[in-house]
């Protein structure tokens, strides 16, 4: 089930950074993708050296919810501060950690 908490999470960020890269023509370059895509690798990693610890607090309704309401504020504030290419890099961030589940869910882990 947490896995596909986490799933529905991921896609009530992802669904609207795609729009945003959509309606601002935002550059969808190897780069920018790799950043994304690395990032949300890495800090996948980073949280799994406490994975107990992070599964206790985000296992609380309240942080789900947060973490979404966070998600579209930081893709908000990354674009006024950054520029749109800062929507690729979330989206994909998001959609390698999507990937990521998936590829765990099928190895059975």
């Amino acid at each position: 089930m947490g896995r596909r908490r986490d799933a529905v999470a991921a896609l009530a960020v992802l669904v609207p950074t795609v729009a945003v890269v959509v309606a601002l023509d935002a550059p969808v370059t190897p780069f920018a993708v790799a950043v994304g895509a690395l990032g949300a690798l890495a800090l996948e990693a980073l949280l799994s050296l406490r994975a107990a610890r992070v599964r206790a607090v985000w296992d609380r309704p309240r942080v789900q919810l947060a973490s979404v309401a966070v998600g579209l504020l930081g893709v908000a504030v990354a674009v006024a501060l950054v520029g749109s290419v800062a929507a690729t890099v979330l989206a994909a961030g998001l959609a390698a950690y999507l990937l990521f589940l998936a590829v765990l869910t099928s190895l059975g882990r």
